[in-house]
């Protein structure tokens, strides 16, 4: 039999209080300021924030809509948190699963110190954070630092904040991972193709594709590294960006952008 997640009775004050958080920021969150920094009790316990806002849709995302709610199949699994944010997802799995082993990666340096504050306050022992971006090499990169969950890498010759970077496929090759979650803001094309090879050793996989108009932004090709890696998976959570510039609406009525969001849930 597969190891079931904690009972839904650990998990539900967890769930409650983030449900609290949603439905008084709900009336008003698009008046809250961008960008600005704080803190929120989370019963009993202090979150930091950089943006409220990524932390009210990351709430509604994880904790009420249960994007990434699962089984894992292993009384101790290990777990990486790609693009983890201030942790809120870490916080998911970490209470999910007890006796996991999360590795949460943040390239953001303050969103970081943030993520590392949070785990501590709620004495997550488990987690190790880096403060490191997932790429195709190690060594250093620039990165977009927007002060929200935007942040990405930048390509070459750009300017923004230097960050150090890991190589997702070093880590990934010498040890079963039971679950790897990307948010990597439109490198998880780059990342998962140098990765083809070594994804045999990953049980199950949840990615969010960001088809923002990138050279590399092809889900058919994304797919196609799934699909020879073994997994089978489905498709979900789509949403249409219309936030972002879009050079050129497509002709359908029901589509106000050619840009995309879509979450691929990928097992074995």
């Amino acid at each position: 039999m597969p190891f079931q997640p904690s009972s839904s009775s650990d998990l539900e004050p967890l769930r409650r209080s983030f449900q609290t958080i949603v439905d008084r920021l709900a009336p008003d969150i698009a008046g809250h300021p961008r960008r600005t920094g704080g803190s929120l009790d989370v019963g009993g316990r202090e979150l930091r924030y950089i943006d409220l806002h990524s932390v009210y849709w990351q709430s509604r995302q994880i904790f009420i809509d249960r994007l990434y709610d699962l089984d894992i199949p292993s009384r101790s699994p290990v777990i990486l948190d790609c693009g983890a944010h201030i942790g809120l997802a870490t916080l998911f799995f970490a209470n999910c699963f007890p006796t996991a082993q999360v590795h949460a990666f943040e390239a953001d340096p303050i969103i970081a110190d943030a993520l590392a504050f949070n785990v501590g306050s709620f004495g997550l022992s488990r987690v190790t954070v880096h403060r490191q971006a997932v790429w195709v090499n190690e060594g250093t990169v620039r990165f977009s630092a927007t002060g929200d969950d935007s942040g990405c890498l930048l390509p070459d010759g750009d300017t923004g904040t230097l960050v150090s970077t890991m190589r997702l496929r070093d880590f990934i090759e010498g040890q079963e991972v039971d679950l790897l979650k990307l948010d990597i803001e439109g490198s998880e094309f780059a990342v998962l193709a140098d990765c083809e090879g070594a994804l045999g050793n990953v049980r199950a996989l949840i990615a969010e594709v960001h088809l923002f108009g990138q050279r590399d932004a092809s889900l058919a090709n994304l797919l196609t590294v799934i699909e020879r890696s073994g997994f089978r998976y489905a498709l979900s959570d789509l949403h249409q960006p219309v936030w972002l510039p879009c050079p050129a609406r497509p002709p359908f009525r029901q589509l106000h952008t050619s840009f995309g969001l879509v979450t691929v849930f990928a097992w074995r």
